[in-house]
């Protein structure tokens, strides 16, 4: 009986390479394997629980936090899973942060030094309510503070229009958390 040919766009078959091994049938008195279940033996120790590194979901940025642009999302959410700092460590990079500003503006006419005085004056505000606050507001607040103190974040802070992300997340966790400031009705 004739072989077809095969298909047009059929692959040929690749040669093994010189230096294969031919694998080797078992030997003649092998056993077969059986999987045996696993035995545990009794201990006395109470058991490890692990502890989380990132805010348990009770306190993560609640999914209805309006305000916040798709496109800042991911990077606001990584820092509401983030430890909360201590209150003077947030001031001092708050301070840090907004003395790199004046530096910048130094240089540039074009930096928002009022940007930044005025989002100093929220993150303060925050940390002035910071003991009222639930876990999760805290958590909310910290992130909003984090935001800005990184200077690179969706574009660097230093740039012209390089605060108006820092300024959408400020304001959107001053309106979620009731904090009625009148700075962040003009951001």
């Amino acid at each position: 009986q004739p072989v077809a040919a095969p298909p047009a766009d059929a692959q040929p078959v690749a040669a093994p390479p010189a230096d294969a091994q031919p694998v080797a049938a078992p030997p003649a008195d092998a056993q077969p394997v059986t999987a045996q279940p696993a035995t545990t033996p009794p201990t006395t120790a109470p058991p490890v629980t692990a502890t989380p590194t990132t805010a348990p979901p009770s306190v993560r940025a609640p999914l209805t936090l309006q305000g916040i642009p798709a496109e800042l999302r991911e990077s606001f959410d990584e820092l509401v899973a983030e430890p909360v700092s201590e209150r003077g460590e947030l001031r001092r990079q708050i301070e840090a942060h907004v003395s790199r500003f004046f530096e910048e503006y130094r240089v540039s006419e074009f930096v928002d030094l009022e940007g930044a005085r005025t989002l100093r004056e929220q993150s303060e505000l925050l940390l002035s309510r910071w003991d009222t606050f639930t876990p999760g507001e805290r958590q909310l607040a910290h992130a909003a503070i984090r935001y800005f103190v990184i200077a690179e974040n969706r574009e660097s802070d230093f740039d012209i229009g390089g605060l108006d992300d820092d300024k959408r997340i400020m304001a959107a966790v001053l309106e979620h958390l009731g904090i009625d400031d009148e700075r962040h009705a003009e951001l």
